[in-house]
């Protein structure tokens, strides 16, 4: 066997095995697609019926939580918010801190403390 016919031997295996390797792939995908369809469909069906999948989070732990699951008052939740809310007024009055003067600074200093020690407690608990 010659060093072309070698070449052009390897080169139609290649060709070959990809195409088998893209056919398979394309067949993978089709049927993903369709289960995608199937999703959708019944998401559809529910909605007509009335029933929302943000009514109620299912606690499995492959689905993520929904809009509704996360606006409700859990004790975790509703303390993440007011850690959130405290680090926003620490970032504003820190602010202000840098513009302030005199008295506004030691009366900044002194709320800085006190919300410091908020937001431990609440990184405590959570």
């Amino acid at each position: 066997m010659k060093k072309s016919e070698l070449k052009a031997n390897i080169k139609e295996e290649i060709l070959s095995l990809l195409q088998e390797d893209s056919t398979e792939e394309l067949e993978i995908k089709t049927k993903e697609l369709e289960i995608e369809k199937d999703i959708t469909k019944e998401r559809e069906k529910q909605k007509e019926l009335g029933e929302s999948e943000d009514e109620e989070y299912d606690m499995d732990m492959d689905t993520e939580p929904t809009k509704k699951s996360l606006k409700k008052d859990d004790s975790v939740t509703k303390l993440a918010r007011e850690l959130q809310n405290l680090i926003k007024d620490m970032k504003d009055l820190a602010k202000k801190y840098k513009e302030a003067e005199g008295d506004e600074k030691l009366a900044i200093v002194k709320d800085l403390k006190y919300k410091t020690k908020l937001k431990n407690e609440l990184e405590a608990l959570i």
